[in-house]
């Protein structure tokens, strides 16, 4: 999965529905403050959950998702 964004910051709601069940584990590149920067976390995560990602301006988010 991944997002871009425009020219003013914001934060989404991505609902992980789309997921099979069972336990996902993840890797998750999101932006940092500073702009050639990005913070990189590895989750477990299931359909029942969400994700708030923080965009800043021009910014993305890059997520992967292996069973």
């Amino acid at each position: 999965m991944a997002v871009t964004n425009g020219p003013y910051a914001k934060t989404i709601r991505i609902d992980l529905s789309f997921l099979g069940p069972g336990t996902y584990t993840s890797m998750l590149i999101r932006d940092c403050a500073e702009p050639a920067a990005v913070k990189i976390e590895h989750l477990a995560l299931r359909q029942n959950d969400a994700l708030y990602i923080d965009l800043r301006s021009g910014g993305g988010f890059v997520g992967r998702f292996v069973k």
